[in-house]
């Protein structure tokens, strides 16, 4: 265990990061500003889990957060776009339930993929006929593939966001089931026509209302006819206004949840992991239910898992719980690296002591937290 209130949290390069990332050669800030009187305002966010899938640069999932979104996954295929979204994330992050993944919504568990030179276009050979015309300014690269059905039958989603150059077709086709069972609701820009969508949601009894129409390019907004009658209005006025005046206000409350009494000592456990989601779980779960105090928590750090589903499951199992908060790191950490970061974290969130622990170990004795905090302070004990 590890008293860490001697850590200096500016390590983590956090100041204002989320506003002052880049988007090619403009801030963020400038970038999602144009997003504020977006396309996606009729988007009910509120205590929702969002997947965004075609993220860019990240500005919808912020614009999820500044309304109240309960969690957000965004998928980016294009590798050089996700750097920036990786990183213009991050505090996102540190104080919400959000995850960045890195692979290409697929049928395949590998497939071609075409992207601009500069900008965020991208998609398969099969499907983006534009971006492989010719191939001028435009690389290729194989790209990790996944498929959409069981993305969403891990995490759940109540909206799904997609922009994925075509791909749209055959993801919908595979989680028509999903949105039979579940019925999220779904904003979807096509490509190709709508014709083929129009008949995979007149099965569904959805209502779409076609928002954007150029050609054979649109944006569509998908609701079940169940709850068609619910109004937007309120989102559609508030988004268009002080997006970034309320920035400061909108993480202060979310600083509410995470940050602990100040008044007393505090706990975490960090449990480091990488692609062991059920001991992990068993870990985790043996923690909270030995701890006595309610402001003990767990920073579950995932140091960079390659299997994309036992990490989403491991994410949506944990993401309702308020004790437990997740971070990921974009690469893998040697020992000493991932304690350090897990400090810093720790001490950003306001907690005095951090119990580092392996992800294989369990049955903790009851009042562990308690017991543990006891002890430190013992001056007997050096």
């Amino acid at each position: 265990m590890k008293k860490i209130s001697c850590i200096d949290s500016s390590t983590l390069e956090i100041n204002n990061l989320s506003l002052n990332g880049l988007v090619g050669d403009r801030s963020l800030r400038d970038y999602t500003n144009e997003f504020k009187n977006s396309e996606y305002y009729f988007l009910d966010t509120r205590s929702k889990k969002v997947l965004d899938l075609g993220a860019s640069y990240g500005d919808f999932a912020h614009w999820c957060f500044q309304h109240d979104a309960h969690s957000v996954i965004s998928v980016e295929a294009n590798p050089h776009v996700y750097k920036f979204l990786s990183r213009n994330t991050y505090l996102l992050m540190l104080e919400k339930n959000y995850l960045a993944l890195n692979f290409a919504i697929s049928r395949n568990n590998y497939e071609r993929f075409v992207f601009k030179t500069h900008g965020t276009g991208a998609g398969s050979l099969k499907s983006h006929s534009k971006l492989k015309r010719g191939f001028k300014n435009r690389r290729v690269k194989k790209i990790k593939g996944y498929n959409a059905f069981l993305l969403v039958n891990l995490y759940k989603p109540d909206i799904i966001k997609m922009d994925i150059e075509g791909e749209e077709y055959n993801a919908l086709e595979d989680i028509s089931s999903y949105i039979d069972e579940h019925r999220p609701e779904l904003a979807i820009e096509y490509h190709y026509g709508f014709s083929k969508i129009e008949e995979i949601f007149s099965k569904l009894d959805y209502k779409v209302n076609i928002l954007e129409k150029n050609g054979s390019v649109g944006l569509i907004h998908c609701i079940p006819n169940e709850k068609s009658n619910s109004s937007h209005e309120n989102i559609k006025n508030s988004s268009s206004q002080n997006f970034f005046d309320d920035n400061d206000k909108s993480f202060e409350k979310s600083k509410t949840r995470i940050n602990v009494n100040s008044n007393s000592n505090s706990l975490i456990f960090s449990v480091r992991q990488w692609d062991n989601t059920d001991l992990t779980i068993n870990c985790i779960e043996s923690i909270l239910d030995s701890a006595e105090n309610q402001q003990t928590s767990v920073l579950l750090f995932d140091d960079c898992s390659k299997d994309i589903y036992e990490l989403v499951r491991l994410f949506s199992h944990f993401c309702d719980d308020e004790r437990v908060f997740f971070f990921r790191s974009q690469s893998r950490l040697e020992f000493v690296e991932s304690y350090n970061l897990c400090a810093d974290i720790s001490t950003y969130k306001g907690f005095d002591f951090m119990y580092y622990v392996n992800n294989d170990t369990h049955s903790f004795s009851k009042g562990i937290d308690v017991k543990t905090i006891e002890l430190f302070d013992d001056p007997k004990l050096g």
